[in-house]
């Protein structure tokens, strides 16, 4: 699902490089340079919809995982509030907040190129 995802998102960026901009690139490298400027943003935005996809995978894990030592952390939090009467939420809570962590840094350090990418198309001329 990821995948057709990243694959329709490429597809649509790369229409929109206009040709005539080939004439101020000579060399093939500079090409390169060129459309990797461009397409810079959707490649930061495949890269956090897929960790965060792979990160917080909960059926997959849940069906394929067996050892509670392999468990991903949306199958490990499910752990506090999945028996009828150990429901632990304030653990959950805890876990949860701590299991948002690496996105949130994951967000700040990727800040400049998704904030590039929301601006890219609004500069008209």
């Amino acid at each position: 699902m990821l995948a057709a995802c990243a694959l329709l998102l490429v597809a649509y960026i790369y229409p929109g490089v206009q040709v005539q901009s080939y004439g101020s690139a000579l060399i093939a490298a500079a090409v390169i340079a060129f459309f990797n400027t461009l397409v810079r943003p959707v490649l930061a935005v495949i890269f956090m919809l897929s960790f965060i996809g792979t990160y917080g995978d909960y059926m997959l894990a849940k069906i394929m995982l067996s050892n509670t030592q392999k468990y991903t952390v949306a199958v490990g939090l499910s752990l506090f509030i999945g028996q009828q009467y150990g429901q632990r939420w304030g653990e959950f809570a805890a876990g949860a907040i701590l299991a948002a962590i690496p996105t949130m840094i994951l967000f700040y350090i990727s800040q400049s190129q998704l904030q590039s990418g929301l601006t890219a198309g609004a500069v008209k001329g």
